[in-house]
Order: structure tokens, then C-alpha cells, then sequence
């Protein structure tokens, strides 16, 4: 499909991959390559386990340096090797987007990668931008930027014909069960197609709503 809409800036996210009975030496190798400005952080480890998740997370702590703010970093444990779940400030009350992914690029670069190649896992870091595109299929996109071309931005989907365009577009996306949330459709209609803030967070909210009810409707009829 072409690309045709604004990329979002996003968090992006970081999974180390490989076989199941290297993990062990996996997390071994990722303490014995924290160094300066990193380390390991054990004692944070206990706060964030979670009863729910099988395995013991990992926990990392970075100084502030020029260009990087103080963080604390944390893994946990999949089938097939360990996925970053959270970067949050030491400092501050919390990251932007640009701070949270570079944090994640510098131990990506400083300790997964090496821990990784020493281990036979490898390093899946996915990308900083998104288009709604890549959400949706093109009918449900198309009928996006058809209500968002032909709609009034100052009043939302309260016309009738409006209303009319966003129904057909959010029955598309429900049908064909798309992963876009209301808080990526919120920003894209903000930043992308330069609706009012107001509104396009009604839509979101509306959105969220409209897709749980169609699926409680598929679940009880």
C-alpha cells in the first residue's frame, strides 16, 4: 500500500530472540556488559516482578549524561528470550518520546547487541515511526481519510452524513480487526490531518467505545 499519510513519532520497542536453553547465559551476559554509565539494578527487580508472568525480569539503571536523562529500564521473559516493557525517568515524573528511544538505542547498542552476539540471540529493536497505514487495510483507511476530507472539523461526526462515513469506517476497522487504538487515531487525526483537539479526542473516545460494543454485540447475538 502507498504511504500517504504523516509518520507518528513512537516508542519503540526491543526483543532479544534466541533459544530457550541459552537464556540463562543470556542474562549473564547482559550484567557482565553493563558498564558505565550503566548497571544492573537486582533491587528493582523485586518491585516490578509480576506473579502472573513466569520468569524473573531483568532490571538496569543508566546515569544521566550529556544527551540522556537518568533512567531505569526493565525485561521480562517471553517463550523465546526477553522483551524491554518499560523506560521510566529517575528524575523526572516522565519521558518523552525522543528520551525514551534513545535510552532504549544506547542499551540496545551498548548491551543487548553484544550480549546477544555472544549468545546466539539476536536484537529486534522495531522502528520510531508509524503510519496509520500500516494499521489498517486500505478500505478501512480509505474510509478514514474519506471522513476526514469530506467532515466538518469543527464538529466532529454530529452531521448526518458525517456520522454516515465514520459508522462505515469503524465497522471496517472492527470487521477486519484492526490494531489501531483510539490514542494512535487521536494523534493522527491531530497531527496529520489538523482536527481540533477536542474533537479528535471525542472521535478517539467514540472509536474505543464503538469497537467494544460491536464486539460485546458479536459476543451475545
Amino acid at each position: 500500500m502507498a504511504s500517504t499519510s504523516k509518520p507518528l513519532n513512537v516508542f519503540r520497542d526491543l526483543l532479544l530472540r534466541g533459544p530457550a536453553d541459552a537464556s540463562a547465559q543470556l542474562r549473564q551476559a547482559l550484567i557482565d556488559h553493563a558498564t558505565a554509565p550503566w548497571r544492573h539494578a537486582p533491587e528493582r527487580e523485586e518491585r516490578v516482578h509480576l506473579p502472573a508472568v513466569e520468569g524473573k525480569p531483568m532490571a538496569f539503571e543508566r546515569n544521566a549524561s550529556p544527551g540522556y536523562e537518568s533512567a531505569g529500564l526493565v525485561l521480562f521473559p517471553r517463550p523465546d528470550g526477553l522483551e524491554v516493557t518499560n523506560i521510566v525517568p529517575l528524575e523526572r515524573s516522565e519521558l518523552s518520546r525522543r528520551a525514551y528511544n534513545t535510552i532504549l538505542e544506547d542499551f540496545a547498542e551498548q548491551i543487548a547487541r553484544p550480549a546477544a552476539n555472544s549468545t546466539g540471540f539476536v536484537v529486534e529493536l522495531s522502528g520510531s515511526t508509524e503510519q496509520i497505514e500500516d494499521k489498517l487495510s486500505l478500505s478501512a483507511f480509505e474510509a478514514l481519510t474519506r471522513f476526514s476530507a469530506l467532515a466538518n472539523k469543527s464538529t466532529g461526526a454530529s452531521h448526518p452524513y458525517d456520522r454516515q462515513r465514520w459508522f462505515d469506517f469503524v465497522i471496517q476497522a472492527h470487521a477486519e480487526r484492526s490494531e489501531l487504538d483510539s490514542d494512535f487515531l487521536e494523534r493522527w487525526l491531530i497531527e496529520s490531518e489538523d482536527w481540533p483537539q477536542d474533537q479528535a479526542s471525542d472521535l478517539a473516545i467514540e472509536y474505543e467505545r464503538s469497537r467494544a460494543l460491536l464486539a460485546r454485540f458479536e459476543e451475545t447475538a
